[in-house]
């Protein structure tokens, strides 16, 4: 039998199968790999991995190694944006171009907001926002605003220490927005570009994509330092600079489990001690 494969969740149960580790994990299961998942206060044996789809993870949440058995993503506790964005704006910002409000959490905060207690204030709040957020006091539901100018942020907006103001610094491609993703577990990976007629490009808005053959080297020296086995970067190249939007620990797909990337980046398996080749 190979090495277990042990995958730190934040409660008991299965992945869902939209998540790009669980799809990594049938082919590691297929393998001889044996799979467990959920929350765990030792990794006594095999390989681990992180995979708690919070913002922010709590240190008590990091299983203890006392055996140094290798736990991926271990460094990486936080990925609000606040936490690495250049774009960050405050209120007297000399910026005079176009703002996007977010969430400072990630994926629109839709992870935490999962495990807070609402009521009918909530759902009426969420309806409004949908015809005006800035009466409703809340972000859209799984949309960032564009405003044409820093003034046009409501003031409210500035007080929240859950939302971020970033200046807005889009790549077109001639009447296209776009938007690009890096997609890796240990040395493999690939990145891709979406496209869309939206300023916001988000998965269920474009209009195709294509495959890129190169990751900036700036994002490969960023993974680097801040700890990162396993994610997706999303970023834009503006200029001729990279610059990072958002950070995910957690990806999803789309693609099948069965498709030669997927395939390819589990053999992103073998750079760990313990889990050499099939």
């Amino acid at each position: 039998m190979k090495n277990p494969i042990h995958i730190v969740t934040e409660e008991p149960g299965r992945l869902r199968e939209n998540y790009v580790l669980a799809q990594l994990a049938a082919h590691w299961q297929a393998w001889g790999h044996p799979i467990s998942t959920g929350p765990l206060a030792c990794l006594s044996a095999g390989l681990g991995i992180m995979h708690v789809n919070l913002t922010r993870v709590d240190a008590r949440q990091v299983p203890a190694t006392p055996d140094h058995h290798p736990l991926l993503n271990r460094q990486v506790l936080d990925i609000s944006k606040s936490s690495f964005s250049s774009l960050r704006l405050q209120p007297d910002s000399a910026w005079r171009g176009p703002v996007i409000v977010k969430s400072d959490l990630n994926y629109f905060g839709n992870p935490e907001r999962r495990l807070e207690q609402t009521g009918p204030i909530d759902k009426a709040q969420r309806l409004l926002a949908r015809k005006s957020w800035q009466l409703a006091r809340r972000l859209p539901a799984n949309d960032y605003p564009v405003l044409a100018h820093i003034v046009d942020v409501p003031g409210w907006v500035w007080r929240r220490h859950d939302l971020i103001v970033e200046r807005f610094l889009p790549e077109r491609v001639g009447d296209l927005y776009a938007i690009r993703g890096w997609l890796f577990f240990g040395t493999r990976g690939y990145a891709y570009r979406l496209y869309s007629r939206s300023p916001v490009v988000k998965a269920g808005n474009i209009t195709h994509f294509d495959i890129l053959n190169e990751v900036p080297e700036e994002l490969q020296s960023f993974r680097r330092q801040h700890g990162f086995d396993f994610g997706k970067f999303d970023y834009v190249e503006v200029e001729g600079r990279a610059v990072l939007l958002d950070l995910n620990k957690t990806p999803t797909t789309v693609a099948k489990p069965d498709s030669p990337r997927m395939r390819d980046l589990a053999e992103g398996l073998h750079d760990f001690p313990g889990m050499g080749e099939c």
